[in-house]
């Protein structure tokens, strides 16, 4: 038996000593050792306790298997689940995407080729039914010679075509039981071989390489066994919450419905229905309706007494905002975008939390969307025979300036910008180059376009003097600083900047 250290000093007993000492747990007394325990447990308030203590008791439970009807018909009959699945894939694709490091000939190329072929809308789809049901394939139907599908891809050919896409959900496909072994390859443990059996039509063996998958929503491996090498959906870990809120609303529908109750008060009723008088009661209640639904008046007799209650909703409204609050936390769309509703408190914009869901799908864009983009742009590459040096695919920002913001933001550049002209740190055509020579900057100057910015040291007249103006505010020979003064440099107010916000 473990032992305890007791210190002694509290007061005499048969277990004291002039020192403390290490005892057995046995050597306590019965009634003091039912009482107290070394943990958070409690005998005598019961807490921790099992069979005592309800949170004790408490352990998680085998979540609701989400079949392809449940996961079907909570798409098509719950606005909240659709919601959950949806937002991150309309966020996730809305403001697009660009290509850096291609130049502009194969850029149209590729863009071409992916407008012919459907490809937002098939990966629109592609990423939507992975995260209803927990995984989705698009098939590139590959024209490159073999009719047998589960020969891997040679993206190395140069005689192949693209000549389709078409997505699949995961109840469509069936990993089979090749995988690939070898610890070298970047596919190692990865299925190889799928199965695919359409709605209408034959079943096939597909190879991975033809297909870009969605595996669902990260499970652990014992999980994804049961699952039979699918994740989860999106809407398993947040299903509770929707069923509670949904069971809330229409609670809340039926206290609507009887939020004003009237009651009609009969002497004699338990005689009358002993007597068989119902139907004259059903009647005359029948009657009383008729009236108050013509002339909103009530008769009613002298041995009668009609009254009308509410029902007492206070709280309810709050009640409400905790359940919603609940699916926001397990799902991850802050409340704003989930139900459409405004923050509450003063002040209160909501911008922190929609700049964090943005940072939430862009990290999504990057871990779902941008590889099966590259998958999709190589292929393309490949077909159309021509190699794709390093580049980058950069998704156009989710969170856009106001108007207001962009003109106070280019007056604290223009004004700061000043300073250094001013302090000779940066001349004017370092200022150009780096405020107006840049896309990410977006404006244009007197109708000159940023791929024409060097026009602009061409456009300026000669100086007359032929030699550089002395240092210091006031220039007025050099071109470039009569340039620097005409955009506003010169000045906190005025900046000479013509033109509208690009991308």
């Amino acid at each position: 038996m473990a032992a305890r250290y007791v210190n002694t000093s509290a007061g005499p007993s048969k277990l004291t000593t002039q020192t403390p000492q290490y005892i057995s747990i046995s050597d306590i007394p019965p009634t003091e050792r039912g009482l107290k325990k070394d943990s958070w447990a409690n005998f005598a308030s019961g807490l921790g306790v099992n069979g005592i203590d309800g949170v004790q008791n408490m352990s998680p439970t085998q979540p609701l298997r989400m079949t392809e009807p449940v996961l079907n018909n909570m798409w098509r009959g719950d606005g909240f689940a659709r919601k959950i699945v949806e937002q991150p894939v309309y966020d996730g694709m809305r403001a697009g995407y660009s290509f850096d490091g291609l130049d502009n000939v194969k850029e149209r190329i590729i863009k071409k080729r992916m407008h012919d072929l459907y490809a937002e809308g098939t990966f629109r789809n592609w990423w939507r039914w992975g995260r209803l049901h927990g995984g989705s394939v698009i098939f590139m139907g590959i024209n490159d010679g073999n009719t047998d599908l589960s020969i891997p891809f040679d993206p190395t050919r140069s005689d192949y075509r693209i000549m389709f896409l078409k997505v699949f959900d995961r109840w469509r496909v069936n990993p089979m039981p090749e995988l690939d072994m070898d610890p070298t390859s970047p596919t190692f443990g990865q299925v190889m071989i799928y199965r695919i059996a359409p709605l209408s039509g034959g079943a096939f063996n597909v190879h991975r390489s033809r297909l870009i998958v969605y595996d669902g929503e990260p499970v652990t491996d014992t999980e994804r066994l049961r699952l039979n090498r699918w994740g989860d959906s999106c809407l398993q870990p947040c299903f509770t919450s929707i069923r509670s809120l949904r069971n809330v609303l229409m609670n809340c529908d039926s206290i609507v419905s009887d939020f004003v109750q009237g009651i009609l008060k009969v002497d004699n009723l338990l005689n009358m229905i002993e007597k068989g008088q119902e139907v004259e009661l059903l009647m005359r209640l029948r009657m009383m309706d008729l009236t108050k639904s013509t002339n909103r008046t009530i008769l009613i007799g002298t041995d009668e007494d009609y009254s009308r209650i509410t029902s007492n909703i206070t709280g309810l409204e709050h009640l409400i905002d905790k359940f919603a609050e609940a699916l926001s936390g397990e799902s991850g769309i802050p409340v704003k975008l989930l139900f459409g509703v405004a923050p509450k408190g003063l002040n209160a914009t909501g911008d922190a939390d929609i700049r964090q869901w943005y940072d939430a799908v862009l990290s999504q864009q990057r871990g779902r969307y941008e590889p099966a983009l590259r998958q999709l742009v190589d292929a393309i590459a490949g077909e159309q025979n021509f190699q794709l040096d390093d580049y980058e695919i950069k998704f156009n920002p989710l969170w856009q300036q106001s108007q207001l913001e962009f003109a106070q933001t280019y007056l604290a550049n223009a004004q700061a910008d000043t300073q250094y002209f001013t302090m000779n740190a940066l001349s004017a055509e370092e200022i150009r180059d780096m405020r107006f020579s840049r896309p990410d900057y977006g404006y244009q100057i007197n109708g000159i376009g940023i791929e024409d910015g060097d026009k602009l040291t061409d456009d300026l007249p000669p100086d007359s003097a032929g030699e550089p103006a002395p240092a210091g505010v006031g220039h007025t020979g050099d071109p470039l600083t009569s340039s620097a003064e005409n955009l506003g440099m010169a000045g906190a107010t005025g900046v000479g900047i013509v033109g509208t916000q690009q991308g």
